[in-house]
């Protein structure tokens, strides 16, 4: 495609010299307009600014990639070229990180030619999108319709074009929850994440005009009257589908692999616990009123026995008491989602460990960074070789191994979450199996197979295997082997940037390839000390920077520090969450319990009034019991239903790191001792409350 675009463009720009005539596009009057070029292609860049200058446009050109959003800021460009793959951040992430800060047109302009790319770039606030080899005067049409459109008058422009007049009209920008070819759970969600925050702002708004042209109410008797529960009620039974909708975001993006940044999830996250906890708190100031409404519907219930008595005690305590209330539940839920994150976070941790520590010494190098061929790392690592034998530490494996791209064009190709899948030669892969006791496997000539990081989904597997029965490298084609995958745990520097697989390819196969990464991989004879670990660490970025004059990103990680930090950091997060989880719930039910205690002696004149009306004691137990329960249950059974879609809620956004390091059997295991701490606890304050209770008010 970028040869295509270099031969149009040429013909564009050379016209005369190729006999031909494109007159340049022209309108009567037009200020100069600055457009910013974000193109790593220097011959493209090359040609657009020399298209853009020669129609009256002000054209500059992103040479340092690192600092993009710097240049656009300092900049301020009217408009932006946009290409998708670009070295460091993809143009999806430039796209969206602009849009953070400003509304300024975003034309994408890429060799991709996929409806994803084309989905992706509108979602993120793309304005128009462009696939190489694109035709020039279409190129110019658009960046004229959308400068007129962001910064113009409504006026019509008029362009000349071969001696024919083009008008230019203003055109609706496509929305992206019209796009067909989402499936129907994704429009269902992203409408309903629309159209119901809609519906609970215009609610209110009704609700007052209503009331404005039936009675005039003073502001402040609103909230004592008695229409404005129905109004609560109303936007409390629109939060429950808009929590659902929003938390549903996490599952829509696992199963539709849909591109939702970070951000966006966080915004997501934000909704969700700000209805969240409007929905916690109106449940609580409406407790009071629908057991009244439920009270005064239903005189067989109201009249039964001691209800009435039972009724009045509630209620009005519930009318007194709902901003506690709410304030005891939203910390309950803080309470619990601490108990429940705790031993994810930690399981998180020791599970990754396994996978990262499967090494004594690892060398790993990227070359994210790197431009130029003759840059990219081919070192063997001898300084680690010389501390090793000046310290006496003995060695059984020691494996020094290179990865190599398929096609040399993939070399260019570093859009984040695109890179291209790298290859490790059979003979490399065999000693690594050797050093962490697997098998060898064996390949034909001309076959290839896949290693799987742990975090890789089944889901993606079996996309991947079924879109890659084979692959077309410089040696020529190779065909997947019968025993298409591997999936034991070889250390999470073994992939290129971004990519969870790996291929393996026939060591003839390789020799022809272009290696791109260099590491090195050390298991010792005994554990190395930490003063020798924390030696070599010191001095390695001295021969071997993290950042090279070249490009290339050297690291090295040693099992002994990694397992030192780990177990030290999970010992001070668990434990710090665990005591403050403790803390938080005590604090709760020691306030819910002294609630009624404190005021034992109103109770008791209440309770001897009951016994003198011929109430016998074994009722008034119960009386007492269904007091308590209501009581503690209220805020409790809110708090746990809110926590509950939190937990779910963020389960769903690691469901895949669960999957890798920690296992949804043991996750629900820890779980479920953890819901039986919180039950304990429960029941022990519940008990002595109502021991207390039974005695204040015994005769």
């Amino acid at each position: 495609s970028c040869g295509n675009t270099h031969k149009f463009m040429n013909q564009f720009m050379n016209h005369e010299n190729a006999g031909l005539h494109f007159p340049t596009l022209r309108k009567g009057s037009i200020m100069k307009k600055r457009i910013l070029i974000i193109e790593d292609d220097v011959t493209i860049q090359t040609q657009l600014k020399t298209l853009l200058t020669g129609n009256g446009y002000e054209a500059a050109v992103v040479t340092d990639f690192s600092t993009t959003i710097e240049q656009v800021k300092a900049l301020n460009p009217h408009l932006v070229l946009l290409d998708i793959r670009l070295p460091g951040n993809s143009g999806f992430e430039i796209c969206s990180q602009i849009r953070a800060f400003s509304d300024m047109p975003i034309v994408f302009v890429t060799s991709s030619t996929t409806d994803m790319d084309e989905l992706n770039s509108i979602m993120l606030g793309g304005d128009a999108f462009l696939s190489k080899p694109y035709n020039p005067a279409i190129l110019l049409a658009k960046i004229a319709a959308l400068l007129r459109r962001a910064y113009a008058s409504g006026q019509t422009e008029v362009f000349t074009w071969n001696g024919a007049a083009l008008h230019l009209e203003s055109s609706q920008k496509i929305v992206f929850y019209y796009d067909i070819r989402l499936a129907f759970p994704v429009q269902v969600m992203y409408w309903g994440n629309v159209l119901l925050p809609l519906l609970i702002l215009l609610w209110p708004v009704w609700w007052l005009l209503r009331r404005k042209k039936t009675v005039t109410i003073p502001s402040t008797e609103l909230l004592q009257n008695t229409d404005f529960p129905a109004m609560l009620l109303g936007l409390l039974a629109l939060s429950v589908p808009n929590i659902l909708l929003s938390a549903s975001v996490p599952a829509m993006i696992n199963h539709y692999y849909l591109s939702l940044g970070a951000g966006m999830m966080n915004q997501y996250l934000f909704f969700v616990l700000i209805n969240l906890i409007f929905f916690l708190c109106s449940l609580i100031y409406l407790a009071g009123s629908l057991l009244a409404a439920w009270k005064e519907k239903s005189p067989e219930h109201r009249y039964h026995r001691e209800n009435l008595f039972f009724f009045g005690q509630i209620l009005s305590k519930l009318n007194t008491t709902s901003k506690t209330m709410s304030l005891i539940s939203v910390t309950l839920v803080l309470a619990i989602c601490m108990f429940i994150a705790a031993p994810i976070l930690v399981g998180w941790a020791s599970g990754y460990l396994d996978v990262r520590s499967v090494y004594d010494v690892q060398i790993f190098s990227r070359y994210n960074d790197v431009y130029e061929e003759e840059n990219l790392p081919l070192d063997d690592y001898g300084i680690v070789t010389d501390f090793l034998a000046e310290h006496g530490i003995q060695t059984d494996h020691d494996c020094t191994f290179s990865l190599y791209l398929p096609g040399r064009e993939d070399f260019h190709r570093r859009t984040k979450y695109d890179f291209p899948v790298a290859a490790i030669s059979l003979s490399d892969y065999n000693r690594i199996r050797e050093m962490l006791g697997y098998q060898p496997i064996a390949l034909s000539d001309n076959e290839f197979t896949t290693h799987w990081k742990s975090i890789a989904t089944d889901e993606e597997q079996r996309s991947f295997l079924k879109e890659h029965p084979s692959v077309m490298t410089d040696a020529g084609e190779l065909n997947l082997t019968e025993q298409s995958y591997y999936e034991e745990a070889i250390g999470e520097t073994a992939y290129n940037s971004y990519t969870n697989v790996l291929y393996v390819f026939p060591d003839h196969v390789c020799e022809q390839l272009l290696p791109v990464i260099r590491n090195r991989y050390i298991t010792t004879a005994e554990t190395i000390s930490y003063e020798n670990a924390r030696e070599l660490e010191r001095i390695f970025p001295e021969e071997y920077p993290e950042t090279a004059d070249t490009g290339v990103s050297y690291s090295i990680r040693l099992s002994t520090l990694q397992i030192n930090s780990t177990k030290a950091n999970n010992f001070i997060l668990q434990a710090a969450m665990l005591y403050g989880a403790v803390v938080l719930m005590v604090i709760c039910l020691t306030i819910l319990s002294l609630q009624q205690l404190l005021d034992a002696d109103q109770y008791h004149y209440r309770f001897s009034v009951l016994r003198k009306l011929g109430v016998e004691e074994p009722r008034i137990g119960k009386l007492i019991l269904k007091q308590l329960g209501v009581w503690f249950g209220l805020p409790i059974v809110v708090a746990v239903i809110v926590s509950t879609v939190v937990i779910v809620y963020f389960v769903q956004t690691i469901s895949a790191e669960i999957s890798a390091y920690i296992g949804f059997g043991t996750l629900m295991l820890q779980s479920g001792i953890t819901v039986g701490i919180l039950a304990l606890l429960l029941i022990c304050y519940f008990l002595c409350t109502w021991i207390l209770f039974r005695r204040s008010v015994a005769p």
